[in-house]
């Protein structure tokens, strides 16, 4: 295998940010909270052009390494009302400040309680059976 002659030098991209999934924890779709859980993700993509004998030519492959790491679950609804739609805070939420937390909920009906839980101890009991059997970023970790 000869790399790198011939061809393009190598690609390296990262990327960071916050991933956002829903969740449906409940015992019924008439009994259910849709909780979006977030997760910090970093994501290093490396490509290269490696020369392929099967096709005679330089063909570009990549490796990527991701980590996600949980950061918080929100009971906020997304503006939709489904896991994936558009979050229903405004600009003013930070998962990292409390105070933000009641007041930046657009979607959510005044007589619902908001939560947003960022401590593992803290969750329901089905959020940490779940976090211990799959992992609350589970989900992300195979869409990221």
């Amino acid at each position: 295998m000869r790399l790198g002659h011939g061809g393009q030098l190598p690609i390296s991209c990262n990327s960071l940010g916050i991933v956002r999934q829903g969740l449906l924890m409940g015992t019924s779709w008439q009994n259910h909270i849709l909780w979006n859980v977030g997760c910090a993700l970093w994501k290093h993509v490396y490509c290269a052009d490696v020369w392929s004998p099967s096709l005679n030519k330089f063909a570009r492959q990549c490796a990527n390494a991701k980590r996600l790491v949980w950061k918080y679950v929100d009971s906020c609804k997304t503006t939709n009302g489904f896991a994936g739609g558009k979050s229903g805070r405004d600009k003013s939420f930070k998962y990292t400040n409390s105070e933000t937390w009641a007041d930046s909920c657009t979607t959510n009906v005044q007589d619902q309680a908001v939560q947003v839980i960022t401590d593992v101890d803290q969750l329901p009991e089905d959020l940490k059976d779940y976090h211990k059997t799959y992992g609350l970023c589970h989900d992300a970790a195979l869409t990221a």
